[in-house]
């Protein structure tokens, strides 16, 4: 069985639970949970930081382009378009193996929902 490479693509400050954010969400506690997962099924794991994606940072492209499943937080919708077309640029590279994340808690992320089906 080869050993499949997953990238959690996060906005930078929802890793940092000293920063207050728009929406009541910590991209830390979903990324202790991924981890956890991962590790079990023995999978490498990393984080790439959208930021740094945002300014081609050539390590994180890499990343992202070569995982073989990406995990999206897409959460925070003033970065949602960001994350939308990055996915874009995985599909155009033929890599369909994207896996969207978005904590639906109150009715303006429960409309997102129908947005991105």
């Amino acid at each position: 069985m080869s050993t499949l490479k997953v990238v959690l693509l996060t906005d930078s400050d929802s890793l940092n639970q000293n920063i207050p954010l728009p929406y009541k969400y910590y991209g830390k506690k979903l990324w202790e949970t991924v981890q956890n997962i991962v590790t079990e099924l023995k999978y490498p794991c990393e984080i790439v930081e959208l930021d740094k994606l945002d300014f081609q940072e050539h390590e994180s492209v890499n990343k992202f382009l070569n995982a073989d499943i990406v995990l999206m937080d897409v959460t925070n919708q003033d970065r949602r378009p960001t994350f939308m077309y990055h996915k874009g640029n995985r599909e155009s590279v033929d890599c369909m193996d994207d896996i969207v994340l978005i904590q639906a808690s109150n009715v303006e992320n429960d409309s997102a929902i129908q947005d991105l089906k």
